[in-house]
Formats: C-alpha cells, sequence, structure tokens
C-alpha cells in the first residue's frame, strides 16, 4: 500500500470471515491500522459496518498525521455498499 506521502508501507488481510467481514492491517513504524468490513443481513437487506483503530506506541502520533481519515474510510464504505448491492442484485 501507499501512504498520501507514496511511501511504501506493509498491510495484509489480518482476517476473513467468508460472506460475513474481512480485516485488513496497515503496518507503520511504531503503530498500525486496522479497519474491519462487516455486512449483516438484516430486514431483508443489509447493514454494513466498518471499524477503524490504531495502535502502538506512536498510536496518537499516527491519528494525528491521519486527519481526514474518516473520508477515506467513508469513501471505502460507500464502495462496500455497492459491491454488497451487486452481490445481492445478482441473486
Amino acid at each position: 500500500m501507499k501512504t498520501r506521502d507514496g511511501d511504501e508501507t506493509p498491510m495484509m488481510v489480518s482476517d476473513i470471515v467468508p460472506g460475513l467481514a474481512f480485516q485488513d492491517t496497515v503496518f507503520f513504524d511504531g503503530g498500525s491500522l486496522t479497519v474491519r468490513h462487516e455486512s449483516h443481513a438484516e430486514d431483508g437487506g443489509s447493514r454494513l459496518e466498518l471499524h477503524a483503530s490504531i495502535d502502538g506506541p506512536k498510536s496518537e502520533e499516527l491519528a494525528s498525521a491521519m486527519a481526514g481519515l474518516e473520508d477515506v474510510l467513508a469513501s471505502d464504505l460507500a464502495g462496500l455498499v455497492a459491491l454488497v448491492e451487486r452481490e445481492q442484485s445478482a441473486h
């Protein structure tokens, strides 16, 4: 994965629950960002959730450097909504 500055940083899919969730973790010097994406069937549709956490000894510094992350996550969630809707309409 590339950061806003264009630097490459390691990333891995850290959990998969087929048909329900996936989680990825990005590793930085002094911490990590973990984002979990979940889809739950609900009343003929789906409820989508996105959870993010920053961990590690430099977590406060990383959180400050990631100002605006909410916008990126909102875009990520919109993409997940589109994917789930395509999957549902295919069935």
